[in-house]
């Protein structure tokens, strides 16, 4: 379905290699004040439901995770795999301004 609209689907997987980056860099942008949002009730209940997943042998490799079944992540996991990707292209993102002459 994408493909059929131009768009090239990307497969994320939910590995430490993956969601590692993107978990703490959320975590430092959440504690620092870096990251705002609407305030939809279902986001904060999200976020509130991540629990860290290190990897066995190290404190710094981690994935999110949940206590529970009731308690959804799906939000936040959405959130952490979109910068995970914007993270991983940041070297190559340019802006129009930097290439076009923009008159006002």
């Amino acid at each position: 379905m994408l493909e059929e609209e131009g768009l090239e689907p990307v497969e994320i997987r939910q590995n430490f290699t993956h969601m590692s980056d993107p978990m703490r860099e959320i975590e430092a942008a959440l504690i620092s004040g870096r990251l705002h949002h609407d305030g939809h009730p279902v986001m904060n209940w999200c976020i509130s439901n991540i629990v860290g997943q290190y990897l066995p042998g190290s404190d710094d490799i981690v994935r999110p995770g949940k206590e529970g079944r009731q308690n959804k992540i799906d939000g936040a996991v959405g959130l952490m795999m979109g910068l995970g990707r914007a993270m991983l292209n940041s070297s190559v993102m340019t802006s129009v301004y930097d290439e076009e002459d923009i008159a006002c």
